[in-house]
């Protein structure tokens, strides 16, 4: 009997199902070609995390089987030695002299903005991937949650490290491609609480994010978003295994919520 509920709510048009699958055989295929960069990636983290395996002779086909017993992380102090987390505050100049009030209005809000979007953490995190990936993201979204007593949503963004962020095959500029995948890790209760789908029997199709067996849940599934060009505009298809939990041709288009009736 659950392995029929499950199917049923599971059940989707055979439009939409083509679509998922359409779209999730692209991004198996866009995953297969960025599996060298994650891998480069784990290497470079493990160096910044003090790792103690031994490189083996390179004349021979021997694996060494020992570990370094004494190492110093010199990797980790030269990149931490360099980390800056503070964030320099914008300043505004005015042109004419009677606009100095509206001048230190603009720092103000600006100022606020920065201590609202918690950019000193996304910044602090930030220091550190840089130096040890070679990059990483800024993931800015619009969350109709947010806002104030006389404003509705406001603008999310978000740190996402390079091994999430999955680019087309083959193409290195961001603006110069069709699509792109970003991995979300995130709980049930958080997805159903955001796009009111419940997904508690779904499992997580991508464990291997996750950074330890200690964090390992089955309460943690992997959200994929897919952002990609459409007739001019960006559209926006996000899934979670086969649960389809947004599905927009065009993501940027203003929306109101109102009663059917």
């Amino acid at each position: 009997m659950r392995f029929w509920r499950k199917a049923m709510e599971k059940m989707i048009n055979p439009k939409e199902r083509k679509k998922l699958d359409s779209w999730k055989r692209k991004y198996e295929e866009a995953k297969l070609a960025y599996s060298d960069d994650i891998s480069a990636m784990k290497t470079c983290t493990n160096m910044y995390d003090g790792d103690r395996a031994v490189n083996g002779n390179p004349n021979k086909s021997v694996t060494p089987k020992k570990v370094s017993i004494n190492v110093r992380n010199i990797t980790y102090e030269l990149i931490e030695s360099q980390v800056d987390s503070s964030i320099p505050m914008p300043k505004v100049i005015p042109i004419h002299k009677e606009d100095e009030e509206l001048a230190q209005d603009i720092e103000t809000a600006l100022q606020n903005e920065i201590r609202l979007l918690h950019f000193n953490e996304l910044n602090d995190k930030q220091e550190r991937i840089v130096p040890i990936i070679g990059g990483d993201f800024m993931h800015v979204e619009w969350d109709n949650t947010k806002g104030f007593h006389c404003t509705v949503g406001g603008i999310s963004v978000s740190e996402r490290h390079p091994k999430f962020v999955i680019p087309q095959p083959g193409v290195t500029e961001i603006d110069d491609m069709d699509y792109i995948f970003i991995q979300i890790p995130q709980t049930k209760a958080f997805v159903k609480a955001k796009y009111n789908v419940d997904v508690k029997d779904a499992t997580d199709t991508e464990p291997e994010n996750t950074d330890s067996k200690k964090n390992m849940s089955d309460d943690i599934v992997t959200v994929i978003k897919c952002y990609y060009r459409h007739d001019g505009v960006i559209g926006l298809f996000t899934w979670c295994e086969d649960y389809i939990l947004e599905d927009y041709d065009d993501y940027q288009a203003r929306r109101l919520c109102r009663c059917v009736e």
